[in-house]
């Protein structure tokens, strides 16, 4: 578990869903990015992911589309 379940003595080399989509929030208030929208399959890594940049990005999110996932292809 990451964040208020997360256990001090339980330690692993993987990541969260959230933290490379974090990063990438991060990168685009660095590069100016003021505005953005947001397309994910509509499954848990990917609202996570989702939340993840969300929650870095400083920039104004203009939509959010949650897709059928795994049979919808046609994005």
């Amino acid at each position: 578990f990451v964040g208020a379940q997360c256990n001090p003595y339980f330690f692993s080399t993987s990541w969260g869903n959230d933290q490379m989509p974090a990063a990438m929030g991060e990168l685009m208030n660095q590069k100016g990015v003021t505005r953005a929208y947001a397309i994910t399959g509509n499954y848990a890594a990917g609202r996570d992911m989702v939340k993840g940049w969300q929650d870095a990005f400083k920039g104004q999110v203009v939509g959010t589309d949650l897709t059928k996932w795994p049979d919808q292809l046609d994005f």
